[in-house]
C-alpha cells in the first residue's frame, strides 16, 4: 500500500479532532456551561461526544492502514498543535501533550494487536482500542477543564449560575415565599415587610418577586458552598467526566457495525484486500 493510501484517513482524523477542540472550548471559558439545561446545551454536548467518538474511530482506522511510525508520528505531533488554535497557551500545551501521549499509548497497543492476531476481524480487533482512546481523550479534556475551572474559581470565586436558579424557581416559587414570610430577618434585609410580601404573593410570576427569590436562593447557596470552594472544581470535573463518558458509551454501541461497514466499503473500493493463509497445526494423539 503506497503512502497516499496509508495516510488517506489522516485529514479526516485531524478534522474531527479540531472539531472536538472547537466544541470543547466553551467549557474551558465558563463553568456555567455545565449548568445550562436546555435543548441547545444538550445538542452541544451530544455533538461534542460524537466528535470524540469520530476522532477515536478515525485515528484507529488511520493507524491500522498506515502501520508505519514514519507516517503516524507526524500526524500525532500535528494533533498536539490543534488545542493551541482554540484555547489559551497554558491549557493548550497541557491538552496537546495529553492528546499526543494518548495517541502514542493507544498506537503501541494497537501495533501489538496487529502483529499477533491470527484472523482479521475488524470489529473485534479495533473496537476495544477505539473505546480506550475515547476514554483517554475524555480524561485529557477533563484535566484541562479542571485546571481552567480551578483558575476561574480562584480568581472570581464560585456562584450558583442564574440558569440553574431560574430552573429551580420555576418549581418552587410558593415555597420560597413562605420561607420569607417565616424569616423576619431575611425579609428585613430584603427591604420588605410582611404586607408587601403578601401583595407580591398574589402575583408570584411578577419580575419583582422572581428577582427577590432568585437573589435570596443565590445568597443561601453561595453561603452554603463557600467552605467547599476548593473541592468545587473536582466535583465539576467529575460531573463533566461522567456526562461525557456516559454519552460516548451509548454512542460506542454502534462501533461494531460502523467498523464492519467501513472495511466492507474499503475492500469493495479496492483500497484494501485480504490474503488467506493455510497454517500447519500440531495435535496431541494418545
Amino acid at each position: 500500500m503506497n503512502i497516499i493510501k496509508k495516510a488517506s484517513l489522516a485529514p479526516i482524523f485531524l478534522l474531527f479532532l479540531s472539531l472536538t477542540a472547537y466544541l470543547f472550548n466553551p467549557y474551558l471559558a465558563s463553568i456555567d456551561k455545565l449548568f445550562v439545561l436546555n435543548a441547545a446545551s444538550l445538542t452541544e454536548i451530544l455533538l461534542l461526544c460524537l466528535a470524540i467518538v469520530a476522532s477515536s474511530l478515525s485515528f484507529i482506522l488511520f493507524a491500522t492502514l498506515a502501520a508505519d511510525w514514519k507516517i503516524i508520528f507526524p500526524i500525532a505531533v500535528m494533533s498536539a498543535i490543534i488545542p493551541f488554535i482554540f484555547t489559551n497557551p497554558a491549557i493548550g500545551i497541557i491538552l496537546g501533550v495529553l492528546i499526543f501521549a494518548s495517541l502514542m499509548v493507544i498506537h503501541l497497543s494497537l501495533e501489538n494487536n496487529l502483529k499477533t492476531y491470527t484472523d482479521f476481524k475488524p470489529a473485534t480487533l479495533l473496537a476495544p482500542p477505539i473505546r480506550q482512546l475515547i476514554t483517554l481523550i475524555i480524561l485529557s479534556l477533563c484535566l484541562a477543564f479542571y485546571l481552567s475551572a480551578n483558575n476561574l474559581i480562584s480568581q472570581k470565586g464560585f456562584e450558583i449560575p442564574d440558569s440553574l436558579i431560574d430552573a429551580s424557581l420555576n418549581f418552587v416559587p410558593k415555597d420560597q415565599l413562605e420561607q420569607l414570610k417565616q424569616n423576619p430577618e431575611l425579609l428585613k434585609q430584603s427591604g420588605l415587610n410582611l404586607e408587601a410580601l403578601e401583595k407580591m404573593e398574589t402575583n408570584s410570576s411578577s419580575s419583582v418577586t422572581k428577582n427577590l427569590l432568585k437573589q435570596t436562593v443565590k445568597e443561601q447557596f453561595n453561603t452554603l458552598l463557600e467552605p467547599y470552594k476548593n473541592i468545587i472544581p473536582v466535583v465539576l470535573t467529575l460531573l463533566l467526566f461522567v456526562s461525557l463518558l456516559s454519552l460516548t458509551s451509548l454512542l460506542a454501541i454502534f462501533l461494531s457495525p460502523i467498523i464492519f461497514t467501513i472495511f466492507y466499503l474499503l475492500e469493495k473500493s479496492g483500497l484494501i484486500e485480504y490474503e488467506k493463509e493455510m497454517r500447519e497445526v500440531k495435535k496431541l494423539i494418545v
